[in-house]
């Protein structure tokens, strides 16, 4: 019981010298062409929405004339 304290408290006070490290995966998270559908998904999105923004401004400079 003592030791699950002492690690507590060395959690707590960030005391982890030797204790915790960080390392890369072995296996990625997710299918090898994460990438490819994300950056298609994301430009999709932005095309969408910037063309949408583009049809109404040149609607409203158009109803100005």
């Amino acid at each position: 019981m003592i030791s699950l304290i002492d690690s507590h408290d060395d959690l707590l006070q960030f005391n982890w010298v030797g204790k915790m490290s960080f390392s890369f995966r072995r296996d990625p998270v997710g299918p090898n062409n994460y990438i490819l559908w994300y950056a298609s998904f994301m430009m999709f999105v932005a095309i969408i929405a910037y063309t949408e923004e583009l049809i109404r401004c040149i609607r409203y400079a158009n109803k100005n004339r």
